[in-house]
C-alpha cells in the first residue's frame, strides 16, 4: 500500500495488553497512528443489524466517539484497511491470524514464544519482538528482542521500521525539492500527516505537450508545476484535499 505501512500485531502466551501503551507513545512522538482489532461475535448489534440489511457500512455515534461498521471483503490486514477507509500512515492490525508478508510486532511469554515464531516462520518478519521473561539461547535476528517495559523502545523501533518502509517507496535522490532535505525527513513527514507519497516532485508523473508535441521536464520544472497547479487548486471548492490525478487542456 503505497504511502501507508500496515503492521500486525501477535500475541502468543500473553496475556497482558501492550497495543494502547504502544499507540500512546507513538501518538506523542507525532506520528499520525491507526489501530484495528478484531473483536470475537457481533460486538455492535445495531450496527450489524443495518449491515445485515444490505448497508455498505454504518456508523454508530456518540457525543464523542464514532464506531464505524463496514462488510469487509476479507480478514487480509491491507484489505481490512483498506475496507474501513484507513487514511492513517501507520496502522497495526490485532486480533487476526498472522499473515505472511507483513511486518508484525510479536508480543511472547518467553523463549516458547520466539521458538514457535519461528516454527511458524514469522521470526523474519517481526520489527520486534516484547518478551515477558529473559530469552535466553534463541537467536532472534537483528537484536530485536524487547522487555516488556521497554514502551519506549518499542516505539521508536517501530517508526524506524515505517519511515524507513516509506522511505523505500521515495526515489532516493535526496534533491531537496520537496523541501526537505533527506528523502527519509519527507517520509517522517508523511508520518506525522504532513505530507503524502503523491507529494514527491520527482516521483509524480508530469506529462506537458505543446501542440500535440510532448515537453520533457527535469526534475526542477516538474515540481515547479505541480507547486503552481496545488496552489491553484487549493483556491477551488469541491476539489480533494489530496488528488491523485490532474488534467489540463487549454487552447489559446
Amino acid at each position: 500500500m503505497q504511502g501507508r505501512i500496515v503492521i500486525q500485531l501477535v500475541r502468543i502466551g500473553v496475556v497482558e495488553d501492550l497495543t494502547a501503551a504502544l499507540t500512546r507513545e507513538i501518538a506523542r512522538r507525532g506520528v499520525r497512528v491507526a489501530v484495528v482489532r478484531r473483536a470475537e461475535g457481533e460486538a455492535l448489534g445495531p450496527v450489524d443489524s443495518c449491515l445485515n440489511a444490505g448497508a455498505s457500512a454504518t456508523a454508530l455515534i456518540t457525543d464523542t466517539r464514532a464506531y464505524v461498521s463496514a462488510r469487509l471483503r476479507s480478514t487480509d490486514p491491507a484489505r481490512v484497511v483498506e475496507d474501513l477507509g484507513i487514511r492513517e500512515p501507520l496502522v497495526l492490525v490485532e486480533g487476526f491470524e498472522p499473515v505472511k508478508g507483513y511486518p508484525k510486532v510479536a508480543y511472547v511469554a518467553g523463549r516458547e514464544g520466539v521458538e514457535e515464531l519461528a516454527r511458524l516462520g514469522l521470526l523474519d518478519e517481526c520489527v520486534a519482538i516484547v518478551a515477558g521473561e529473559p530469552v535466553e539461547g534463541v537467536a532472534v535476528p537483528g537484536g530485536r528482542l524487547y522487555a516488556m517495559g521497554k514502551i519506549g523502545d518499542l516505539a521508536g523501533a517501530v517508526i524506524e521500521y515505517a519511515a524507513s518502509r516509506l522511505a523505500s517507496q521515495l526515489p532516493g535522490e535526496n534533491c531537496g525539492l520537496c523541501g526537505f532535505g533527506l528523502c527519509r525527513d519527507f517520509a517522517m513527514a508523511i508520518l506525522r500527516g504532513e505530507r503524502a507519497v503523491g507529494d514527491c516532485p520527482v516521483r509524480a508523473e508530469v506529462e506537458l505537450k505543446v501542440d500535440g508535441r510532448r515537453i520533457p521536464l527535469s526534475a526542477y520544472p516538474r515540481s515547479v508545476l505541480i507547486g503552481i497547479l496545488k496552489g491553484y487548486l487549493a483556491t477551488l471548492k469541491g476539489v480533494p484535499e489530496r488528488p491523485r490525478e490532474v488534467e489540463v487542456k487549454i487552447k489559446i
